[in-house]
């Protein structure tokens, strides 16, 4: 995650000699997970969508594919969130999701999610 601009962009950098960055979020982006093979990653975006970027790697380097929307959540994305780990992501490819419970104050409850057609390949 780095900031450009106004905004959290999510970007993947080599480690440990960072020569370039790849930006995968094309509009902001914070809180990046990867799926456990490597073939997604995911992200929370500015209006609190959760986001999947598929990603391929090869010899001739890292190529980020463009991020589409799995659902709506109640996980912030600003500043303030950027950090935080308001979510997981299964080995199944399912989602544990720290939510608020609106109009209730500062009750938390944890929401496992599936979403179909998002399932490891063999």
């Amino acid at each position: 995650m780095m900031r450009i601009a106004a905004r959290f962009e999510i970007v993947v950098k080599p480690f440990p000699s960072a020569t370039f960055k790849v930006q995968v979020s094309t509009n902001g982006g914070v809180q990046p997970r990867w799926r456990g093979d490597g073939k997604e990653l995911y992200f929370i975006a500015p209006d609190w969508k959760l986001m999947a970027a598929p990603v391929t790697i090869s010899s001739s380097g890292f190529e980020p594919g463009k991020p589409v929307s799995l659902f709506q959540t109640q996980v912030m994305a600003g500043a303030a969130a950027a950090f935080r780990a308001e979510y997981a992501v299964s080995s199944d490819v399912r989602f544990l999701i720290y939510s608020r419970l609106v109009g209730i104050g500062f009750l938390f409850f944890y929401t496992l999610c599936g979403v179909p057609g998002r399932v490891k390949d063999s």
